[in-house]
């Protein structure tokens, strides 16, 4: 009975998701992270947005169309008399002077359809040219930042994978410390080890202890941070497939900035973008000509429609002086076109030295990875001797320990090298990219 209800628990945990074991190779997360990502999403926003923005710079090319209904009611001569007009109710007696200077009261319902067209409208058309310049930068910053997060998502799930890696070396020594403590043990009750050397054993085994927590708490909040860059459930515990020596990372030989980096891209089209809002800016002083048209319907009568006339023409206007205002424009669109160029030169710059410095990186790491892997098997050779010798009781118990710490530290070392390595290589294939 005890036995089925502990079964009919587990399921009902196992139902409702708390829990529950995941595994999750390195192109998984990649593709959790391209659908899921929270700043992935906010830079398609900004796409959508800056799309938004396009289309109401068509308001420079594409006709205005409104709709009104108006009521009046007067006794002005003037307007009496208008309106009258444009209802066709006038008569010959309407034309007496009593009538004319003073006529009764008249309502007056108007519904009206104007129509504005743009036809040369210079500044709209490079403000057009503008916006579509800065659509094209939104969308290669956001294939920019998309790029940048699925980079993190690698070095984050590698991140985890060497924690995991780091967490067994660490318990390898304390299974290892262990043994070599039931050894001490043995020997002190034999009367070959002092007391003082078996506390120094068992401190070692406390230490060792305690560096396993540390690195077990580290490796949670790794795997908490990559659950949260995937928007997995918190409580889902991750088993990851790929290891960190089974990561495959090409180098290119190249370490000459490319043009088609998609933030060089980016960059490259917002100075497009300024350069046509500064040559807008001096086409303001440039006339603009527009057509305009209505259909009207007049009555005593609200919505009637029984009488319509219309109106078309053209309007040519010119902003002479506008108070130092399109001038004042002009030359800040300049500074900040000026600006723009001058980041946009130190930006390629920059970019070219951090790729060389990249490069460089890489040829450490390959160094000291090398380097640590080799630093490590001598080490572990050193512990593998000494053990012996201290279960034979030819060696100090200072120098056995001490040749522990060295082996765990240098297989630590050598999994970092490694992560280094790998990492730095996908580091310079993204600022190739």
């Amino acid at each position: 009975m005890k036995k089925l209800f502990l079964l009919l628990v587990s399921g009902i945990i196992s139902f409702g998701g708390y829990g529950q074991t995941k595994s999750l190779s390195l192109a998984e997360a990649v593709e959790l992270a391209s659908r899921n990502n929270g700043q992935i999403k906010a830079s398609l926003h900004e796409v959508a947005e800056a799309e938004g923005k396009a289309k109401q710079a068509w308001a420079n090319y594409l006709p205005h169309v409104g709709l009104s209904s108006d009521f009046v009611r007067t006794d002005d001569p003037l307007n009496v008399f208008g309106f009258r007009l444009m209802q066709g109710q006038v008569q010959a007696s309407d034309f007496n002077p009593e009538l004319l200077n003073a006529p009764s009261p008249l309502n007056n319902f108007q519904t009206k359809v104007t129509v504005q067209q743009p036809l040369f409208n210079w500044d709209g058309y490079l403000e057009q040219g503008a916006v579509k310049a800065q659509l094209k930068s939104k969308r290669f910053s956001a294939i920019r930042a998309k790029e940048a997060v699925l980079l993190a998502v690698k070095k984050q799930y590698f991140a985890v994978s060497l924690l995991d890696e780091q967490a067994k070396v660490v318990e390898r020594a304390l299974k290892t410390a262990k043994a070599n403590q039931k050894v001490a043990q043995d020997n002190q009750e034999e009367g070959y080890l002092k007391e003082a050397d078996l506390l120094e054993v068992n401190v070692y085994v406390l230490q060792i202890q305690s560096e396993l927590l540390k690195v077990e708490n580290q490796l949670q909040a790794a795997r908490d941070y990559l659950l949260f860059m995937l928007q997995l459930p918190q409580e889902t515990d991750l088993v990851l497939t790929d290891a960190l020596e089974d990561l495959k990372v090409s180098r290119r030989p190249e370490t000459k900035l490319s043009d088609f980096r998609t933030d060089v891209q980016a960059f490259a089209y917002g100075v497009k973008a300024m350069e046509k809002i500064h040559r807008a800016s001096q086409l303001k002083f440039f006339p603009r000509l527009n057509a305009f048209g209505n259909l009207a319907w007049n009555s005593e009568q609200a919505f009637d429609g029984t009488q319509d006339n219309f109106m078309v023409g053209v309007r040519l206007s010119w902003s002479l002086f506008s108070g130092m205002r399109n001038w004042g424009g002009m030359k800040a669109s300049q500074a900040k076109l000026a600006k723009m160029n001058q980041q946009f030169q130190d930006f390629r710059q920059q970019s070219q030295l951090e790729l060389e410095k990249a490069s460089r990186k890489i040829d450490l790491k390959t160094v000291q990875h090398q380097m640590g892997q080799e630093a490590s098997r001598q080490a572990e050779e050193n512990l593998r001797i000494r053990m012996d010798r201290f279960g034979e009781g030819l060696e100090k118990t200072s120098d056995l320990l001490q040749a522990q710490t060295l082996a765990s530290q240098k297989k630590l070392e050598a999994l970092r090298a490694l992560y280094d390595l790998k990492i730095s290589k996908l580091e310079f294939n993204f600022l190739q990219q």
